[in-house]
């Protein structure tokens, strides 16, 4: 049987907004820009939606992550076990 594993970036149209990481000259910190994008999938939701069609595992975009907070990183963690997904790699620019 084939291993099938897929990024976020495959779908960076269909995730929502995308949060890219920036270096401010003037601050001299990390800022994030928000790019708008529709959202018609969640982060939360894609878990079940690939395993339904056979993905084993999933590689996540750091930018495609709505909020970092553990209690989001908790459902999200949840909804890949729901899944039995696996969390293969977490792709940080």
């Amino acid at each position: 049987m084939p291993f099938l594993s897929l990024t976020s970036w495959s779908l960076h149209r269909n995730l929502g907004p995308l949060r890219w990481t920036r270096w401010d000259d003037n601050t001299r910190t990390q800022i994030t820009a928000t790019q708008d994008q529709p959202e018609l999938i969640s982060l939360l939701e894609l878990p079940a939606v690939l395993a339904k069609k056979g993905f084993k595992s999933l590689e996540v975009c750091h930018f495609h992550l709505p909020d970092t907070r553990e209690a989001y990183l908790q459902r999200l963690k949840q909804a890949f076990t729901e899944a039995d997904l696996q969390f293969y790699t977490l792709l940080i620019e």
